[in-house]
């Protein structure tokens, strides 16, 4: 297996303020907002599957974490849709997240992490955290943001494509 899958119900444990040289915004998409600051774009697909309603819910978002006038760190928030079908309608994904190299170390991605599920907390809601098994950094995050591992994943191809296939999770424990 590939990957391993993280849930958290929302509850999120006690965790460290963020310094006030930090500025923190959640970005959300509309007409005129295709593309988060400082993404490329094929972020613009994500916009597009908010606005064709393919993703199952309306809470496409960015959070962002900045110095002055930069990104430091984003977490994308990403609603279920037909790539992960262990997730409930409901739901979100934490995804893409990523820190810049000058400010890693300082727990900005578990900051953000928390910081992002609790931006999109809603009754009911579960948010998933997928990451590759080798990436240690990463299942660090997450364990330290509250996730719990609950599966192990793989990706799959349709119709030759991997943009067209699914994640699909082998449960350790019963699904949340």
């Amino acid at each position: 297996m590939e990957y391993l899958v993280f849930v958290s119900d929302g509850m999120l444990p006690a965790g460290a303020g963020l310094n006030a040289r930090y500025w923190v915004r959640v970005w959300q998409p509309s007409i005129t907002r295709v593309i988060p600051p400082g993404l490329d774009l094929k972020y613009s697909l994500w916009w597009a599957f908010h606005h064709a309603r393919v993703f199952r819910n309306r809470d496409y978002a960015v959070l962002l974490i900045g110095e002055g006038d930069i990104v430091v760190h984003r977490s994308c928030i990403v609603p279920a849709y037909y790539r992960w079908p262990f997730m409930k309608d409901n739901d979100c994904q934490i995804s893409n997240t990523w820190t810049h190299p000058d400010y890693r170390g300082r727990g900005l991605a578990t900051i953000g992490l928390m910081r992002a599920v609790a931006a999109c907390q809603r009754p009911g809601r579960s948010f998933w955290y997928v990451s590759r098994e080798a990436n240690l950094s990463s299942v660090s995050v997450c364990t330290r943001a509250g996730f719990t591992l609950v599966g192990h994943a793989r990706r799959t191809r349709r119709m030759g494509s991997s943009v067209l296939g699914q994640l699909i999770m082998d449960p350790i424990h019963p699904p949340v």
